[in-house]
């Protein structure tokens, strides 16, 4: 079998540099609010990617800590959308852009704590890239598009809905046989509910839906397929509770979060 894992984590970590790019001396961005920022980051942790340990329920690679978006990246009339920088690193292109509305779901072209009602944050990451692996050559085509919208920025709550989708195309070449996946990763975020204060940054109530398809064919033997389903569910706290059916096994299992204790199942 081919090292999906090396794909999964160079997809993150793509993602991560792209959004750490966006220039804090952007003259037509919005002002560095810590509010901002924060509404940011809770809109990433509705892509399923970006929340450690989901991803291993599936029989995918966990991926690395939620991606967080800087709070300044140029307003662009055309798309009333904040873009940042495009990034192409390894053959892969990132491009993120986030949204602001008023309460009457007008754009804004600027951040205003009195008047931001909710943020709408957009990532694609598309592109061939090539993993360095013993004995045999790896190549992924990638494609990961995900649109999340974080309401309530007026309210005592906010609340997360969106979908996230992943098609990756990886290919091994060089060893005995060579092999080739496709992973196909549909999930969605409804209605995940985060507090506007106190010291928590994990969602107090909602769900993530995701369903997984990997078809795997090994030299000229025909293609074998798992799938995979999982629903987390948030409590307030970095532990999340996941029920997960994956190659026909169901299982409920506790996940941290954070990444810092593996899952404990049933």
């Amino acid at each position: 079998m081919m090292n999906q894992p090396m794909i999964r984590r160079i997809t993150v970590a793509l993602a991560a540099i792209g959004l750490a790019a966006c220039s804090a001396d952007e003259a037509t961005s919005p002002s560095t609010s810590l509010d901002l920022n924060a509404a940011a980051s809770q809109a990433a942790l509705g892509d399923i990617n970006s929340l450690n340990g989901l991803l291993g329920m599936l029989g995918l690679q966990q991926t690395g800590a939620p991606i967080t978006l800087p709070s300044l990246c140029a307003f662009s009339s055309a798309d009333q959308a904040f873009d940042c920088p495009t990034q192409t690193i390894s053959g892969l292109t990132l491009r993120t852009q986030y949204y602001l509305y008023d309460a009457s779901n007008v754009s804004l072209s600027a951040f205003n704590a009195a008047t931001t009602s909710s943020l709408r944050l957009v990532n694609d990451l598309t592109g061939n890239t090539t993993v360095p692996s013993t004995g045999s050559t790896i190549s992924a085509t990638v494609s990961h598009h995900s649109d999340m919208k974080l309401g309530g920025l007026l309210a005592t709550t906010r609340t997360l809905n969106g979908t996230s989708t992943d098609h990756e195309v990886i290919t091994s070449t060089g060893g005995s046989v060579g092999t080739r996946s496709t992973v196909d990763l549909n999930s969605t975020t409804s209605n995940v509910v985060f507090p506007t204060t106190g010291e928590t940054r994990w969602p107090s109530s909602g769900s993530i839906t995701a369903d997984a398809t990997t078809a795997t064919t090994l030299g000229v033997l025909p293609s074998v397929s798992v799938t995979g389903h999982a629903v987390v569910t948030f409590n307030g706290t970095n532990i999340a509770t996941v029920v997960s059916t994956f190659a026909g096994v169901t299982r409920t299992c506790q996940v941290d979060l954070t990444g810092a204790t593996a899952p404990r199942c049933n």
